[in-house]
């Protein structure tokens, strides 16, 4: 508990790909018709769900950037709560139904938000990998790779 932080900004630049990366993959799946959602890529042409996710993106990573503690950061604002129940249902932010082509526009949006987020962290000098964050890692893999070996040899 007491590096959770540090463990949350120890690396800005890779976390902020990740969150993009997590993104763009909202972004592919809004549309396509895995077996899971095939009915309901049939009936509204996108998954809800994928757009609300991508949101929930958007929010984590400028709530993130602005320095909100992580836990902070993994709790919706009240305001967002129903928007993003909404999304999921396919419906539009006062809970009317939405269409493909607004939820489309909307992903768009968010990622494009998110990118821009990530590629302001991406290019600045002001970020860096925090070293005590990462000794401290490190001496946990090696403890849990030597406890793993440890289990892997006995008899």
């Amino acid at each position: 508990m007491e590096y959770r932080e540090g463990i949350a900004y120890y690396d800005v630049k890779q976390f902020a790909k990740c969150i993009a990366g997590m993104a763009y993959e909202k972004q592919k799946a809004l549309c396509h018709p895995y077996p899971s959602v095939a009915s309901k890529i049939a009936a509204f042409g996108y998954d809800g769900k994928q757009l609300s996710h991508a949101a929930r993106l958007l929010i984590f990573i400028h709530m993130w950037y602005e320095g909100m503690t992580i836990e902070k950061c993994y709790t919706v604002p009240a305001i967002f709560k129903e928007v993003l129940m909404n999304y999921k249902k396919e419906k539009d932010e006062c809970g009317n139904p939405m269409s493909c082509e607004t939820a489309v526009k909307r992903m768009d949006d968010y990622v494009s938000k998110i990118k821009a987020i990530k590629d302001e962290i991406v290019n600045s000098n002001e970020y860096g990998v925090n070293e005590r964050v990462k000794n401290f890692l490190e001496r946990i893999k090696i403890a849990v790779l030597k406890q793993w070996f440890l289990e892997e040899l006995k008899p």
